[in-house]
C-alpha cells in the first residue's frame, strides 16, 4: 500500500480548498446574477470580492461577505474600487447594500473587540 506523505496531504487539502472556495463563489456570482453589482455589467472574469478579509478565517466563505465586482471595481479604478477606494466602496455599500453593510459592520465590530 502506498504511504501518504505530508506533501500529498497537503496537496489534497489545497485542492479540497480550492473546491469549496470554486462552488461558494459561484453562489455569490449567481446569487448577484453573474454581473458586477455596480456597474451591472456581465464581464468574463468576474471576481467575487472579501468584505472582511479573507485572512479573517471565520468569515472566509460566508456569502454575506462577498460581492460580485468587474475588475475595474474591484481592484482597478482608483476612484470606484473596492480596494483603492474603500471610502466610495463604503459609501457605494451604505446606498446599495445596506444590509450586507450591517452584517459586515456587525462581524467586524466582533473581531475587534
Amino acid at each position: 500500500m502506498k504511504k501518504i506523505t505530508k506533501k500529498k496531504t497537503a496537496s489534497l487539502a489545497r485542492s479540497a480548498k480550492r473546491k469549496i472556495w470554486k462552488q461558494t463563489a459561484d453562489a455569490v456570482r449567481k446569487r448577484d446574477g453573474n454581473v458586477c453589482v455596480v456597474c451591472g455589467q456581465p464581464h468574463p472574469r468576474l471576481n467575487v470580492h472579501h468584505l472582511i478579509p479573507r485572512e479573517v478565517k471565520e468569515y472566509w466563505l460566508e456569502i454575506n461577505n462577498l460581492i460580485s465586482l468587474c475588475p475595474r471595481h474591484h481592484k482597478f479604478s482608483f476612484t470606484e474600487s473596492f480596494h483603492k477606494a474603500p471610502f466610495w466602496a463604503y459609501l457605494w455599500m451604505e446606498k446599495n447594500r445596506p444590509e450586507q453593510l450591517k452584517w459586515v459592520l456587525e462581524k467586524s465590530n466582533n473581531n475587534l473587540i
